[in-house]
């Protein structure tokens, strides 16, 4: 597929990046080439395959979700080691306007 000049430019303002005239053609040769090697991979005849969908096969390794702790076991040791606090929240110096 024959890539144009117009073609990169717009790819290059879209993308807000500035190319020279040889970074241009060096551009449109890399994009040609991309397009001939996607050509060539969509043309690959998977029909033969013994396996069509072998993403079918996974299966989920991961536990339930569920609480390996009860609520607030350990939140009054942890607000304890806070160097300021108000109530059960750990206070911060502001840093923003």
């Amino acid at each position: 597929m024959a890539v144009s000049k117009d073609h990169v430019k717009k790819l290059a303002e879209l993308s807000r990046i500035e190319l020279t005239e040889t970074e241009l053609e060096k551009m449109q040769e890399d994009i040609e080439n991309i397009l001939a090697y996607v050509d060539v991979v969509q043309k690959i005849e998977l029909s033969d395959s013994d396996n069509q969908s072998p993403h079918l096969d996974v299966v989920n390794v991961f536990r339930e979700d569920e609480d390996p702790y009860e609520a607030d076991a350990f939140t009054d040791e942890l607000l304890a080691q806070a160097p300021s606090r108000d109530g059960r929240f750990v206070t911060v110096k502001k840093i923003l306007g």
